[in-house]
């Protein structure tokens, strides 16, 4: 009796967990994120978690330096001149944190619009 309700616990438990990875891999996040990683760049995108850590969307934060009056640019990553994918998969480890950006956020709303 112990073993088949072992069984059936285990069958249970790994459905759920399927099917949270399966919410997460196709209804991902639409809200956007800010990582801000140690080299000092700040990303902004739709962070996911599954398969590995990543971020769509992708717009860097640049502050021009050498001016007088520096003002932040926000560029869309898949625009650089060397044409990379608009995904960028991240290292825990160089992250020194992440937070969700609100959506009352006057750079959210900048953020969807750009993507409309």
């Amino acid at each position: 009796m112990r073993k088949l309700f072992f069984l059936f616990f285990s069958l249970f438990l790994l459905a759920a967990v399927l099917f949270v990875c399966f919410l997460f891999f196709f209804f991902p996040s639409n809200s956007y994120y800010a990582v801000y990683a140690i080299t000092g760049d700040i990303y902004f995108g739709k962070l996911s978690y599954f398969p590995r850590l990543s971020l769509s969307d992708v717009y860097l934060l640049q502050i021009p330096q050498g001016e007088k009056i520096s003002s932040p640019v926000l560029l869309r990553f898949s625009d650089a001149f060397w044409g990379p994918e608009d995904k960028i998969y991240l290292n825990e480890k160089n992250i020194i944190w992440k937070t969700k950006v609100s959506d009352k956020n006057k750079l959210f709303s900048l953020l969807v619009n750009q993507n409309q």
